[in-house]
C-alpha cells in the first residue's frame, strides 16, 4: 500500500491512559488532564488477567485488550522489582489480540493490540541505568520494558504488543526492550511492534554479564522497524564477552525488520541470529532483515550463527566500519539465503586473519546462501573472505553473482564471481565519520547488476529500481543530479517474494544526497527526539512532564495507531532523512 493510497477503516474504541510524571495515581483518571503516575507498580504484575486499580498497579493495572498508555515527557526512573525482576514494565498477565477476537488473556470484552508510546513532540526517557556498585549480582538481574515468562506465554499473556516512540537506555542484564520466549505463545504470538525508538545499553560497561541486545527475542510477527539502536556495551571493552548486540533473534519465529540505524554497538554484533534450543526452538527461520544502516561495532556487522535455517533474506542495507566481519556465519542448517545489494565497506578493522569482508567458521550445505549486487570493499591489507571454513566459499555451500570487490588481499573473488567488478565503487565520500556510499556518475557499479526486481523493487532510499535491465550494485540505484533512475521515485514498499510476512515501505525525496549517518560518537540525531547520540546517552534528560494545554486529535492519532490493516505515516527518520511507514495492521 502506497502512502497515498486511500484507506478504509473504522478506528477501534480502546481506552487511553495518560501517565505523566506530574500524575496522580489516587486523584486522577487517567486522562489527558488528569494523568496517572505510574505506568506500572508491582501489584499488575500478575500471573493471569486481573484488573486493579491505579494505587496497586498503575496504569498498567486497568489495561484491557486494545488500550493505549500515553507516556508524557521527562526522565523515568521507576523500577518495578516484583518476582520478574526489576524491570521499568514487564507485560505479565495481560495480552494484546487481533482485533474483533475477545480473548480472556485481554480480559474477554474487549480486543486489539495493548499499545505503550511516548506523547508526540515530547521526549519520553525510561533510564534504567546500571551502576558499577551493581557489580554482578542476579538480585539486579531485569531490564527496560520486557515480555511475560516462558510460563505466562505458553498460556497466551504477553503477545501482540505496539511500543513507540520512546527513548530507553537499559544496562541491566535483560536488555532495552525483550521478546523472550514469544515463540511459546501459540494463542496470540508475538506480534510485538517496536517502531520508532531510541534504544542504548551504554551502562552495560558496568555488567560483563549483560548478554541481551536494544531488541531481542523470538516469536511470530514481530516487527522492529525504524529505531535508533545506540552505545550497547557488555563491560569494558577490553574486557568485553561481545555478547550484547543491536538486534538479538534468539528462536524461531517471523521478523521484519528494516529502516532501523544501528550504531556503537561496542559489546556485540549489529544484529545476530542464534537458537541453541534454550528459548522453545532449535531454528531460527523467516527473517527480512532490509534498509538498515549498521556502523560502528566491535564485532560482526550481521551474525548468522547456530539454528539460523530458511527463509533468511537480508537486502539494501549498509555495513561498515566493523572491527570483526561485515557479514559472518556459522551454521550447519541454512538453506537458500538471499544476501542482495547490500554494501559491506571497511570490515576486520582488526586486521585479525580469522576475518574478512565475508567469514564462515562451519560447514555449508549445499545452496545454504546467495550473494548477489553486493559491495564488498575490505580494510587495507584483509581478506574478502576469511574464517576457519572459508574453503567452503569456494564448494556448492555459496553461489556468488555480480558482485564489486575492492581493496582486499584478493584470491579468491576471480574464483567464485564469474561476472566480479574488481575496481574500486567510487562511493561520494568514504572520509570517516562523513562516509556517503551513493554511486559517483563514474562507478563501475552502476548497471552492471543483475534485475532481482521479481525479489524486490527499491533501493536503500526507497527509490524504485528498473523493473527491465540492469540494476546497479549495491544499495542506491545511481540518480543523475535532478534526475531520477528509469523509474520516478516512489514509496512503494519493497517486498521478499520469499517472505511470509509483509515488508514496511518508505517515501523518500533524496536525490542523490549524502547521508547523514554518523558514528555513534557523533550528534546523530534520533529518530524519536532530538537528543544527541553519545558514549554516555544514558545521561540525558527530557522535558518535564504534565505539560498543559490542549490535546486536539490526538485520540485519532492514538486509535489510528492500533488500527488493523491499514498503514500510517510514522515518524520514522532513516540516516537519509526518509520517512519511513509501519504496516500496523494485525
Amino acid at each position: 500500500m502506497h502512502s497515498n493510497t486511500n484507506c478504509t477503516f473504522t478506528i477501534h474504541p480502546g481506552a487511553i491512559y495518560f501517565v505523566s510524571l506530574a500524575g496522580n495515581d489516587s486523584t486522577g483518571d487517567g486522562s489527558f488532564a488528569k494523568p496517572f503516575r505510574h505506568v506500572q507498580l508491582a501489584g499488575s504484575q500478575n500471573n493471569s488477567f486481573e484488573i486493579t486499580t491505579a494505587v496497586i498497579g498503575g496504569a498498567w493495572g486497568l489495561v484491557r485488550a486494545g488500550d493505549v498508555i500515553v507516556m508524557r515527557g521527562g526522565t523515568w526512573t521507576d523500577e518495578v522489582a516484583g518476582g520478574f525482576g526489576r524491570d521499568f514494565l514487564v507485560v505479565s498477565g495481560k495480552s494484546g489480540t487481533t482485533i474483533g477476537n475477545k480473548h480472556a488473556t485481554g480480559g474477554g470484552t474487549t480486543s486489539g493490540p495493548i499499545t505503550v508510546l511516548g506523547y508526540p513532540g515530547e521526549e519520553v526517557f525510561i533510564k534504567r541505568e546500571y551502576l558499577a556498585s551493581y557489580g554482578t549480582s542476579d538480585a539486579y538481574f531485569g531490564g527496560g520494558i520486557r515480555s511475560a515468562d516462558s510460563a505466562r506465554q505458553e498460556a497466551g499473556y504477553g503477545g501482540r504488543i505496539n511500543i513507540s516512540n520512546l527513548h530507553i537506555e537499559s544496562g541491566f542484564r535483560e536488555g532495552t526492550i525483550s521478546v523472550e520466549s514469544g515463540i511459546l505463545n501459540t494463542v496470540n504470538g508475538s506480534n510485538w511492534r517496536v517502531v520508532n525508538n531510541e534504544l542504548s545499553a551504554s551502562t552495560a560497561i558496568n555488567d560483563p554479564e549483560a548478554r541481551a541486545a536494544g531488541i531481542a527475542g523470538n516469536g511470530v510477527g514481530n516487527v522492529w522497524v525504524g529505531n535508533f539502536i545506540h552505545d550497547v556495551y557488555c563491560g569494558p571493552i577490553a574486557d568485553s564477552q561481545l555478547q550484547n548486540h543491536g538486534i538479538y533473534i534468539d528462536g524461531d519465529g517471523s521478523f521484519e525488520i528494516a529502516y532501523n540505524h544501528i550504531a556503537g554497538i561496542w559489546g556485540g554484533n549489529g544484529i545476530s541470529l542464534y537458537s541453541n534450543g534454550s528459548n522453545g526452538s532449535d531454528y531460527i527461520t523467516n527473517v527480512n532483515f532490509h534498509h538498515n544502516i549498521v556502523h560502528d561495532v566491535e564485532k560482526h556487522g550481521i551474525n548468522i550463527a547456530d539454528g539460523s535455517s530458511s527463509n533468511i533474506n537480508i537486502w539494501d542495507n549498509i555495513v561498515y566500519s566493523i572491527v570483526h566481519s561485515g557479514f559472518r556465519m556459522n551454521t550447519l542448517d541454512i538453506s537458500g539465503a538471499k544476501v542482495y545489494n547490500n554494501v559491506f565497506a571497511d570490515t576486520c578493522q582488526g586486521a585479525n586473519e580469522a576475518y574478512g569482508v565475508l567469514s564462515n567458521d562451519w560447514t555449508l550445505p549445499a545452496g545454504a546462501i546467495d550473494f548477489t549486487n553486493n559491495i564488498l570493499v575490505a580494510h587495507p591489507g584483509t581478506q574478502f573472505l576469511s574464517g576457519s571454513s572459508s574453503d567452503q566459499f569456494m564448494t556448492t555451500g555459496a553461489t556468488f553473482h555480480n558482485n564489486v570487490w575492492f581493496q582486499g588481499v584478493d584470491t579468491e573473488s576471480a574464483l567464485v564471481d564469474s561476472a566480479a567488478v574488481k575496481s574500486d565503487p567510487q562511493f561520494a565520500s568514504i572520509i570517516a565519520g562523513s562516509e556517503d556510499f551513493h554511486l559517483r556518475s563514474t562507478s563501475p557499479a552502476i548497471r552492471a547488476a543483475l534485475n532481482l526486481s521479481a525479489v524486490f523493487t527499491t533501493d536503500y532510499a526507497d527509490h524504485v529500481r528498473r523493473s527491465t535491465g540492469a540494476w546497479d550494485i549495491g544499495a542506491y540505484e545511481y540518480i543523475a543530479p535532478g534526475g531520477s533512475s528509469s523509474s520516478s521515485s516512489s514509496s512503494s514498499s519493497s517486498s521478499s517474494s520469499s517472505s511470509s510476512s509483509s515488508s514496511s515501505g518508505g517515501t523518500s525525496s533524496n536525490s542523490g544526497s549524502s547521508s547523514s549517518s554518523s558514528s555513534s560518537s557523533s550528534s546523530s540525531s534520533s529518530s524519536s527526539s532530538s537528543s544527541s547520540s553519545s558514549s554516555s546517552s544514558s545521561s540525558s534528560s527530557g522535558s518535564t512532564g504534565g505539560k498543559g494545554g490542549g490535546a486536539p486529535g490526538f485520540e485519532f492519532f492514538a486509535a489510528l495507531f492500533v488500527l488493523g490493516g491499514c498503514r500510517m505515516m510514522r515518524n520514522v527518520r532513516s540516516p537519509d532523512n526518509k520517512s519511513c511507514f509501519a504496516d500496523d495492521g494485525y
